[in-house]
Order: C-alpha cells, then structure tokens, then sequence
C-alpha cells in the first residue's frame, strides 16, 4: 500500500491532516516541514503514492517541491494552502498539466473534498482496489490516533482510550474524565503500540471543535506573517533603523506587536479583503512607508511626552489603511496636489486621490471594530498645517496632536523612502519644515522630531 507524504511547516496543520487522514485511509502518513525535507524523503523512498503540499514553507516552498515532482517522480500532488494559485510562478499551467493528478485545495480546506482528491491520487498510482479509503456509513466504531498526536492535539478533551490487541479486540486503558499524562500513554509506545483508538462517534464530535480551533489560530496568523515578511522585504532596502534612526529591537518588537494585533483584527472584517490583500503581497513604497510612520510616530510620542498604548493602537489603525480607498496602489506614493508626479495624472486619477481620504474614513466607520477617531486622522492625513492640503484644506488649528503626529510622521517615511542614505539630509530636511510645522498642534510633535533626529 503506497505512503501519503504531508508537507507543511505548521504543526498543527500537519497534525491535523495525520488525525483525519488516519480516519479515512489505512495508507501510512510521513510527515515533513519543507520542501528540501520533502525532496529527501522522495528520492529515498519509491512507496510514497501521493504528495499534499503547502505552498509557503522556509527551507523549500510548495513550487520548488512541485517542480521536482515535474522532473523526478510525476508523483500526483495536492497543493494545500491558503494562497492564490496565480500568485506562485512555480505553479503556472498547474492545473492545466497532463500526465499525472494535480489538485488545489484552499485552506481552510472542507474534509471530504480533500478526502476526495487523496482517493482520486491513490487510485491512479495503486490502483483502485488497494486505495482501501472507507466509504461513508461503512466506517469502523474505532478511528486510529498517534500516541503523540494526540498528546499535542487532543489530550484535553473527554474521550474513551482504546488499546487493539492482536486478535483486534478492544480494550478499553482509560475513560473519559481520567487525567492524562504524558509517560502514562508513551509507556505503550515503547512497547511498540504507536496508535491509541477513539470511538467513531466521540472522534467526530471532537474533530469539529479541534478543527475550528486550528483552522482560526492559522488563520489570524498567516496573512500578519505574510505582512511582516513583506516588511522585512520592505525595510531591507530602506533601512530606517541603524543608518539613520535608533531604533532599537524592543521598539520593533513593540510596533510589530501593534501592528499585528490591528491586522488580525481588520482581516475578520469584509470590508477590507482585496486592500489587505495587495498590503500582504506589497515590498515596496506602501507597506515601507506604513512600518515606517509607525515607527516615527512611536518614537515621536515617546519623546514628546503622550505615548500610550490606546495612541499607538489607534496610529497603528490609520497607518495600515489610510491607503485602503485608493483605486490603484502605486497612487499612494502621491503625496501632495501640488507635485509633478500628481500634474502627471489624468483628471479622474486626480479626483480619486483628491477624495481617497474622505472615502477611507467612511470605511473605517463602517467597520466598527477600531478605536474611536481613526476615522479622524485618515480624513485628515493628507492636510497640511498651512492649509495646502486636501480634501478640506484645512489649517493647522483644525488638527488634533495625534494626527499632527501622523501628518509629520507620513511626510518624513515619504523622505526617508527616497534618501535613505543619509542622516544629514534627514536632519536637513526636518529643519526646513519648521516654518510650518512647528507651531499649533504640531509643535510639540515637531520639537520631538527634532530632538530625534539631531
């Protein structure tokens, strides 16, 4: 009976995978966290039948393993991950190619499509009669565990433990209240007993609960991952921190926390999808320009004396979607109504830029799940303190010192995006906005700044 290989770098998701293919399949499972891992195992082992995969792992994504599959084994493949096909290059005319089962299965992934698929695989490379997958309503009244699967995953809950014993009889080792520990289950294993058995119908009941469970940790975690990655891109060719700025790890730590409590709020939202999207996937202008502001504004507020977790959530709010309304990205690089690159513009770019910052509060109005006067400092974020400003043209008595923060802080990432090489020209450059911004709500934001950079 051929193997089925699972490869993913999340442990839960490989656990989850092993406890409810072992439910359906007899096939052996071998687990690995990378595609180089994966590579290894398959140019060693020719009883390997099928190949699930997810795509974005350290050491070897999805694509690498998939194209040595291409070349070397043409072994069916199951690509298993929360992405967008058309974003991975590896992958194009995936599921177009002949020659062997190919299959994209979105996570969070539904159980019987994915069951479906692994049959669909088996079938074609052990034959239909050895891919032994239990049909529905034909299921055992025992579903096989892995000790240490479910000392990781499952000890929690309530269930009937079963031993099997060499005629398959059943013998019940523990009942549902028993507390459970670690050596009282691993003493089985080094007698060579790998496997614990649930009851059927107690392992469906839990299996909803765990899945849930895992499927919204991963979640909340993947797309801020995804974010920082693109940061880490971002920040690498900027690099605001030892050249020009001190910042320091326990500031990026801190930021990085904000930040990443703000995204895995917004992206329980609908509102915000396609925009979270694009910021995911950006390296370049808008996601630097987003971390950076939110450093400035930290350090601002930490100098000037009105730091506080509740201004940094609500700066951290502004700064990742103060962009969310305009229509293509790259616009977000157009800071100023009275610059050359928005003259470049046709009128209706124009309009949409003019009017992003009303549309973007309204957005974050609706969304209903952020601080108080976000809204406030998005509509408020391309104004300037003389009044030049948009959409309102505004003066500098209308800003509060939060958004003045933010308004100085957005025009400095802006300097810093393009001359980062250079502490004179940053110190230069602060210096010469004191004429208009050191006075009224931005003075003392301003003073900081100073301070900061000289």
């Amino acid at each position: 009976m051929k193997k089925i290989l699972i490869v993913d770098d999340e442990q839960p998701i490989r656990d989850l995978l092993q406890l409810l293919i072992e439910s359906e399949f007899d096939n052996e499972i071998v687990l690995c966290e990378s595609g180089s891992a994966a590579q290894t195992i398959l140019s060693g082992d020719d009883n390997i039948g099928i190949i699930i995969s997810d795509y974005n792992m350290p050491d070897g994504n999805g694509g690498e393993l998939f194209l040595f599959n291409e070349r070397e084994k043409k072994l069916p493949f199951i690509l298993l991950t929360g992405g967008f096909l058309e974003d991975y290059p590896e992958m194009s005319g995936f599921l177009s190619g002949t020659g062997y089962f190919r299959s994209f299965v979105p996570k969070p992934f539904e159980e019987e499509m994915l069951f479906d698929q692994i049959k669909t695989g088996l079938e074609e490379t052990q034959g239909e009669k050895d891919s032994n997958p239990i049909a529905t309503g034909e299921h055992s009244e025992y579903v096989r565990v892995d000790i240490e699967l479910f000392l990781r995953q499952l000890r929690s809950y309530s269930l009937d433990l079963f031993l099997k014993l060499k005629d398959d009889k059943m013998v019940k080792v523990f009942s549902a209240g028993d507390v459970i520990e670690d050596e009282d289950l691993l003493k089985y294993k080094r007698k060579n007993r790998h496997e614990i058995f649930l009851r059927y119908d107690d392992f469906q009941k839990m299996k909803v609960e765990l899945m849930q469970s895992i499927f919204s940790q991963l979640k909340n975690a993947s797309s801020v991952t995804e974010a920082f990655d693109a940061t880490g891109n971002a920040m690498s060719f900027m690099m605001v921190g030892s050249k020009i700025l001190n910042i320091w790890p326990d500031q990026v730590k801190l930021v990085e926390s904000s930040v990443e409590s703000c995204l895995r709020n917004l992206e329980s939202t609908t509102e915000l999808a396609d925009f979270l999207k694009s910021f995911n996937k950006d390296e370049g202008y808008l996601i630097a320009h987003s971390m950076t502001t939110l450093h400035l504004c930290f350090m601002v507020m930490k100098k000037g004396g009105f730091y506080t977790s509740e201004n940094m959530e609500r700066l951290s709010y502004a700064a990742l979607i103060h962009d969310c309304e305009l229509s293509d990205s790259s616009h977000s690089t157009v800071i100023d109504k009275n610059s050359e690159k928005f003259k470049a513009l046709s009128s209706r770019e124009q309009e949409s830029i003019l009017g992003h910052p009303i549309r973007g509060a309204e957005c974050a109005l609706k969304l209903g799940n952020i601080p108080d006067d976000v809204d406030m400092l998005i509509r408020f974020h391309h104004e300037r303190p003389d009044g030049s400003g948009f959409p309102r043209g505004v003066n500098r008595n209308s800003f509060s010192v939060l958004s003045a923060t933010l308004v100085l802080c957005l025009r400095v990432a802006d300097f810093l995006f393009y001359n980062d090489d250079s502490s004179e020209k940053l110190v230069n450059y602060v210096n010469s906005l004191e004429d208009n911004y050191a006075q009224g709500a931005f003075k003392s934001p301003w003073n900081a700044l100073k301070d900061i950079v000289n």
